[in-house]
């Protein structure tokens, strides 16, 4: 704002004091704003790291945790033996 001819020593001081005080208050809301924006921004990070060792077949520790085939085979050789196929549903 401008300082017209019409203000007084006194409010002059009181302007300079609260433009002091809305300058800091400005300069706080900016850090807080900026510290939540990189909060938010961290864990999707995190995120995206962790994601991309799943899309391997990795989880955190670095080994395949995908299933073997011979766990399917076994299960499929069973499932054959008792009759084979799905049972149908009764109405």
């Amino acid at each position: 704002m401008t300082d017209g001819p019409h203000l007084t020593p006194s409010k002059r001081r009181e302007r300079g004091a609260r433009d002091a005080r809305l300058g800091q208050a400005l300069r706080d809301n900016l850090r807080r704003r900026k510290a939540q924006s990189r909060a938010r921004e961290a864990p999707a990070a995190v995120a995206a790291a962790d994601n991309a060792g799943v899309s391997a077949g990795l989880s955190g520790d670095g080994l395949s945790h995908t299933s073997n085939r011979g766990d399917n085979a076994d299960a499929a050789a069973s499932h054959s033996a008792d009759g084979g196929g799905p049972q149908e549903r009764k109405k």
